[in-house]
């Protein structure tokens, strides 16, 4: 197990991790004011290891800096909907309070670096709609 610190784990800040959602987003250009100018992030799928929840900011105000790559951030676009631990493949049951790599106790709506995309058989997908009043 890991500790919290180690993957930058988050706990619930009201909603799922993603670049429309963090400080440093810069609203009026696209680009993350740590990645520099030029470098577009998608604020609804977009989302790294770097996210601080927060107010989004406007260029004029805090101009995009090139403090990072992509790579080093973690920056990946294949979350539709941003991140959570209980969208992640590691939480050990439904309820994503326990996880197979962090130490300690978890939030549904928490996350850290750690996240994987959770994928369930067709049944299970099935049987999830099912229960949550699907198909």
């Amino acid at each position: 197990m890991i500790e919290k610190s180690v993957v930058l784990y988050m706990a619930n800040d009201g909603g799922k991790k993603k670049c429309g959602r963090c400080v440093m987003y810069l609203k009026d250009t696209s680009d993350c004011s740590i990645h520099g100018k030029g470098n577009k992030v998608s604020a609804d799928k977009g989302v790294c290891g770097l996210y601080l929840h927060g107010k989004p900011m406007n260029s004029k105000d805090h101009p995009p800096m090139t403090l990072t790559t992509f790579q080093e951030s973690g920056y990946t676009e294949k979350t539709p909907n941003g991140t959570n631990c209980q969208t992640c493949s590691n939480k050990t049951d439904e309820k994503a309070t326990e996880c197979k790599v962090v130490n300690g106790p978890i939030e549904p709506m928490g996350c850290c670096n750690g996240w994987k995309k959770e994928t369930l058989s067709k049944h299970d997908q099935m049987v999830k709609e099912l229960s949550n009043g699907g198909i």
